[in-house]
């Protein structure tokens, strides 16, 4: 029995370290994030396998079985919702993977609240992990902006993965349980937000706001209950921002991202001027977008509750493709391609992930705050990169999506709040 146990300890930190591992590379790697969420699902198996009949001494509580319950029906509705829907289009339903997955990931999630319970290095391994990517993702970034290199996905999609990325790193700067992985957690938190302003993805600028609250919020209750390590992280951080900022004011790069926010905010101006400014706009990247919802707004509304299908949808983006002079292959708003693609029914279908997060988030914030900021980053995250983009029509960002939710309990280390005594 000892040497079960051994073997026991030794083979789940090694699954852990070849996980954080694959995290760590899966900003510049498709097959990263791939082999990460097979792995991710390999391991809940065997976990679920060899701690079915133990007498565990603990047991999550009312409120993070609750949670989990919502998220798992949300992302099942959801699910459900989609394949009805192409059914009654008389649609292949293959194209549901984002939902599949996501599905798989809530019962993903489940089995490691109830079997398993994260330690100090297990926390460690993965930290190392989210520190290797913010790095791997500071230099895909740079390569997106300034060097023209490719990447695992497109950079809007791309973007769309680092901001879920980011609210991982921040629900672990609050939830783990050691000095040294909560430093490795605000490093790549940081790193991680730089990358994306580096990359010039707008769609993803929400989570560097939300990394900033949530931030913010952390170093108040360090502030208040622990001066020290709140004089630590700032003078940490202010050294940081001083050295990485200097070596891209250095390289006249700063004005480039900035420039992107400056540049959308006039097209923004002349989409609400008059003709003239508007057929200047049509072609930049705010105007093509504005064109699309007001292609997909007369389209849908033709048919709002079963939408037009598949074969209508396509028309849409061909005639969109046409005014514009180039390939879009979708709408570029994940709510508006559901509405035109299969009415209210779509919609309600893609509405229940982010919404399922976010409620997942909000039970959890007594029980596991933690990952409570995870689960509502991560909607909040979705819901506004999906205003700019289709991420779900790519399989990175469905892959990254997975795997950032079934990761917080992973790696959440039960306490007093989560967890309560099992009753023999």
């Amino acid at each position: 029995m000892p040497r079960l146990n051994l073997f026991r300890t030794r083979f789940n930190t090694f699954v852990l370290m070849v996980l954080a591992f694959l995290l760590g590379i899966t900003p510049v790697s498709s097959s990263a994030i791939n082999l990460a969420w097979i792995s991710l699902f390999v391991f809940s198996v065997w976990i679920l396998i060899d701690r079915w009949h133990d007498r565990r001494k603990i047991e999550p509580s009312a409120e993070v079985g609750q949670a989990l319950t919502v998220l798992m029906v949300a992302f099942s509705l959801g699910l459900a919702l989609m394949i009805a829907i192409k059914l009654y289009w008389s649609e292949p339903v293959r194209g549901v993977s984002f939902e599949l997955n996501a599905v798989v990931a809530a019962g993903i999630s489940m089995v490691f609240a109830r079997f398993w319970a994260a330690e100090a290095r297990h926390q460690t391994a993965v930290g190392v992990g989210v520190v290797m990517a913010s790095l791997l993702a500071l230099a895909q970034g740079y390569g997106y902006m300034f060097m023209g290199h490719s990447g695992p996905t497109n950079a809007v999609n791309w973007g769309a993965g680092m901001a879920l990325f980011v609210s991982l790193a921040i629900s672990m700067v609050v939830g783990n349980r050691t000095k040294r992985s909560q430093w490795f957690a605000v490093m790549g938190a940081f790193a991680l937000v730089l990358a994306i302003f580096v990359g010039g993805r707008r769609g993803a600028f929400f989570s560097i706001f939300w990394c900033a609250m949530v931030g913010g919020y952390a170093l108040r209750q360090s502030l208040v209950f622990n001066r020290q390590t709140a004089r630590r992280l700032l003078a940490l951080t202010a050294f940081l921002v001083v050295v990485l900022l200097g070596a891209l004011l250095a390289k006249d790069q700063l004005a480039v991202p900035l420039d992107r926010v400056m540049v959308a905010a006039s097209e923004v101006k002349a989409m609400a001027g008059d003709e003239s400014d508007r057929a200047l706009a049509l072609r930049s990247s705010v105007g093509s977008r504005f064109h699309m919802v007001e292609l997909g707004l007369e389209t849908g509304s033709t048919s709002p509750w079963v939408g037009v299908g598949a074969e209508g949808l396509a028309r849409v983006v061909q005639r969109a493709e046409l005014d514009l002079q180039a390939p879009l292959f979708h709408l570029h708003n994940e709510y508006l391609q559901a509405w035109v693609a299969y009415g209210v029914f779509g919609l309600l279908a893609t509405l229940c992930f982010p919404v399922g997060l976010l409620v997942a988030g909000f039970l959890l914030r007594h029980a596991a705050p933690a990952p409570a900021l995870a689960m509502a980053g991560f909607g909040l995250a979705h819901f506004f990169s999906g205003l700019t983009n289709v991420n779900t029509f790519h399989n990175f960002y469905g892959t990254v999506f997975a795997v950032c939710v079934a990761l917080p309990f992973l790696t959440f280390v039960p306490g007093s709040t989560g967890y309560r005594a099992k009753v023999s």
